[in-house]
């Protein structure tokens, strides 16, 4: 798997976008399993119906930095594949700005580049009928970003989805007066498991979580549990909104709502820029966040803004299990009937069948926090399904550089649960930041000993 952008500072933002290559893919009926299709997509959300004759007045915009020159073409065979009809610059359809509504784009960027791809496709994959509106920012401030949503606006956007954050900063309350706009905003939560970003953490947008997304003999046809690399939890410095009714967090509760965001279940996006591809299977709460968007188009002017899943939770189907992490106050990072950080109120029903309700059904701490790095590490024994993402026990490293790119790290797991996670190659940089330079996510079995691969950007 490849992080499509990579750490930044605070004040700047990281696309939420994980993918990998495939060989080329064809259109082919719902259900098969990953990488997911439009058909899959509308079947798992009940969206078919809608989908066939909605949303052609509606536009949803997407937000992204720097420029994907191969958007428009590349969606032109995204499109095509799967049958949706033609969204062209010609027919109307699809527009592309810069951050000030201009003709002359910003710089290219090849990790960009994928997460604009990712968004366009997801649109088009819920909402074929719709209207895509592609702004593209000179860069990854959320300065320019945020006048990036604000233009989106200005130009009409009945919807704006936005699949990047970075971790709060102090001085996010004062941006926050941006996002007040009288459109429906969707943010992504993040894809480092449990902790809270921003804009997501704003009380003027939807925050999207991630769940995994399984083809089922149920009678819905589909099952999802939390994704472990959702973000989630409570901010540090946005008040709590009216509408969010759990008790648990005195301050705004990341996530609202939820997709599919596993890449391991994710979707099919088509990129040619920047190498690779150009079929890829790609996920990230990037792709939850324009399904979501999408989703609001096809439900109309009803949709109104963060407020909606709150007093419209059978529109939502509630997930009631997965993790992404380990916390004080379980609801923060485990999903359980009812609320909860990772996937919020639940996944899109536009049927109006779903099960998903407001209400928090265990506040308890049952997971607590993992120990500092000055205590003993004590295994914990959590249910099966529960990553071990903060209590890994690895007794020795040996790393050694490779000439092609890569690092290649000989991991040993103690003796405790097994060892799951993600290990990055950091390096300082001036004024006492940090670079990252590349990751790789590891699965080693208790006792066991194993080589993660570490792809160098």
């Amino acid at each position: 798997m490849k992080d499509l952008c990579g750490t930044v500072l605070p004040g700047f933002a990281h696309c939420d976008a994980v993918a990998r290559q495939l060989a080329p893919l064809t259109a082919r009926s719902a259900s098969a399993g990953p990488p997911y299709t439009p058909n899959d997509i509308q079947s798992a959300y009940e969206l078919a119906d809608k989908a066939a004759t909605d949303g052609g007045d509606q536009t949803v915009a997407i937000v992204d930095a720097y420029d994907n020159p191969n958007a428009e073409s590349d969606l032109a065979v995204y499109r095509s594949t799967y049958g949706l009809p033609a969204c062209t610059t010609a027919n109307g359809c699809f527009t592309k700005v810069n951050q000030t509504g201009g003709s002359t784009m910003p710089a290219p960027d090849s990790g960009w580049a994928g997460e604009i791809a990712l968004d366009v496709d997801m649109v088009s994959a819920v909402c074929p009928h719709c209207k895509i509106l592609l702004v593209e920012t000179n860069s990854a401030s959320m300065l320019d970003l945020f006048a990036g949503v604000t233009m989106a606006s200005t130009l009409g956007a009945t919807q704006i989805s936005n699949s990047w954050g970075g971790s709060e900063f102090s001085y996010e309350q004062i941006l926050d007066p941006t996002l007040a706009l009288s459109v429906p905003i969707t943010v992504s939560s993040g894809d480092d498991g449990y902790g809270v970003e921003y804009p997501a953490a704003s009380a003027h947008v939807t925050a999207v979580g991630g769940t995994s997304l399984h083809p089922a003999s149920n009678a819905r046809g589909w099952s999802e549990n939390a994704w472990d690399g959702a973000g989630s939890g409570c901010s540090k410095y946005i008040p709590k909104p009216a509408w969010q009714e759990d008790g648990g967090c005195a301050t705004r509760t990341v996530a609202d709502v939820s997709a599919v965001a596993d890449p391991y279940t994710g979707v099919a996006v088509y990129n040619t820029y920047g190498g690779g591809g150009p079929w890829w299977q790609a996920g990230g709460t990037s792709a939850a966040a324009p399904i979501v968007a999408a989703s609001y188009a096809l439900i109309g002017d009803s949709a109104t803004g963060p407020s909606f899943p709150y007093s419209n939770a059978s529109d939502y189907n509630d997930v009631t299990s997965g993790t992404n992490g380990n916390c004080s106050t379980a609801y923060f990072c485990e999903s359980f009937v009812g609320f909860d950080g990772p996937t919020g109120i639940g996944t899109p029903n536009l049927a109006g069948t779903g099960d998903g309700s407001t209400g928090v059904t265990d506040i308890s701490g049952s997971n607590p926090p993992p120990p500092t790095p000055t205590q003993p590490v004590t295994p914990v024994n959590p249910p099966t399904a529960q990553p071990l993402r903060s209590s890994v026990l690895v007794s020795r490293s040996v790393a050694r550089a490779a000439r092609n790119g890569k690092l290649v790290v000989k991991i040993t797991c103690g003796d405790g649960p097994a060892c799951r996670g993600v290990l990055s190659l950091q390096t300082k940089i001036r004024g006492g930041g940090l670079r990252t330079l590349g990751k790789g996510k590891y699965s080693v079995g208790s006792g066991k000993t194993a080589s993660v691969t570490i792809r160098l950007s």
